[in-house]
């Protein structure tokens, strides 16, 4: 797995409206989901969709995330369409920040 470092929009929900905040990740491409990191080892990690910039997993370490991976990109192919259709029209609808 190769990380690269590259500013990503992540999804966030203030006062009842959506926006789109700029921030740098570590990103990477497993199993065709492109996929960051963002956060360090004082706050934590979360793992986030850069498709939708939705957060799917946190943890406190790194590892921790990196083993759930395979329970995590099952889950997402698992999931219904819609749920992903919904979180990527709210993504694109949303104010940059």
């Amino acid at each position: 797995m190769i990380f690269k470092k590259e500013n990503i929009y992540i999804l966030c929900r203030e006062d009842y409206k959506n926006y789109k905040r700029k921030i740098e990740a570590r990103t990477f491409i497993q199993e065709g989901i492109k996929f960051a990191i963002i956060g360090n080892s004082f706050e934590g990690y979360n793992l986030t969709m850069c498709e939708n910039g939705m957060c799917i997993m946190y943890a406190t370490k790194l590892k921790d995330i990196m083993a759930e991976m395979n329970k995590v990109i099952y889950m997402i192919k698992e999931s219904k369409p819609y749920f992903f259709e919904n979180a990527k029209k709210m993504f694109d609808e949303a104010e940059e920040e």
